[in-house]
């Protein structure tokens, strides 16, 4: 088995404009904190979308994130 090898930017490099902007604004109002500090709706009035909008974006962002890394 080979060393693991983390490729953050080739990942983060295959989202959309908007999907890079919702996870800006989702990790700066603490969306991924314990607990979190911040819900869907907070991160939707920033932005100016709807929350379920950010909803699909955030499951989005994140299957293609872990399908990177589980395969």
């Amino acid at each position: 088995m080979s060393p693991y090898q983390s490729h953050p930017k080739h990942v983060f490099s295959e989202l959309t404009e908007r999907q890079h902007e919702v996870l800006k604004i989702a990790i700066q109002l603490g969306y991924y904190q314990n607990p979190r500090q911040t819900s869907l709706q907070q991160i939707a009035d920033d932005i100016g979308i709807t929350a379920s909008t950010v909803g699909k974006h955030l499951r989005s962002i994140e299957k293609q994130v872990f399908s990177t890394y589980v395969q």
